[in-house]
Order: structure tokens, then sequence, then C-alpha cells
């Protein structure tokens, strides 16, 4: 389960204004960065012989930013190039923390982790 995971990157990172002041992590996934690509790739790699369950969730609303809405992670870039893709109308904030147990974004990982443990039961 991928919460708005930037697979290629952000192009957030890019910005150099005084009013979008840049954090350490924020540098490290620049849009389309040779270590962010580089990551995806290996994921890919990794995966491509078990094909495991993978859903990927993407915010679909901007995010409150000091004084502006931004879209902090692209549809684009959260296509973990495996599994579903679904957009969810939640801000960046509030995808990446599941606000309780009765969440459905909390729902949703733990139905993929009893489909996994079910899966290796069988087999």
């Amino acid at each position: 389960m991928f919460y708005s995971v930037p697979h290629r990157g952000s192009p957030l990172a890019d910005f150099k204004t005084p009013i979008t002041a840049r954090s350490i992590e924020l540098l490290e996934i620049s849009k389309d960065c040779a270590l962010v690509l580089s990551l995806q790739e290996r994921w890919l790699r990794a995966t491509s012989v078990t094909r495991p369950a993978v859903r990927s969730l993407v915010e679909t609303t901007r995010t409150l930013m000091s004084v502006l809405w931004l879209r902090i992670v692209s549809v684009h870039s959260a296509d973990a190039g495996i599994g579903g893709l679904y957009g969810v109308s939640v801000d960046h904030r509030e995808i990446c923390k599941p606000s309780s147990r009765h969440c459905m974004l909390y729902k949703e990982l733990l139905n993929l982790m009893e489909t996994a443990l079910n899966k290796c039961r069988c087999q």
C-alpha cells in the first residue's frame, strides 16, 4: 500500500522561493531525479517475479502549505507501475496519516494485508 508516494519525484522540490521553504526530505525527491527513478526501477524489478498485490492511493485535494494550496504528489508520480492507482478526496496530510481505524484509508490497508496473509496460507 502506497499513500501518495512520489515514485517519480515531486515538482515541489524544484520550487525555489522564500515562501516555499524546502526540507532536506523534499530536496531528495526532486522530479525525475536519478535517485528516485533508480529506486522505482529497482522496486519494479524486485516485484516483477512475485507481482504482489499493490494499491497506490493519491490525494486529489490540494494541501495548504503556508499561504499556497499545492498538489504535493501528482497522479503520474503516485503510480507505482504495478497494481491499482486510486484517487482519494483528501489532502496530502490526511492521506499520509489515516485519522482512525474507522477511516477508509486504514480499512484499505487492513484489507490488503488480510488478502496477502490469506494468499500465503493457501500456498
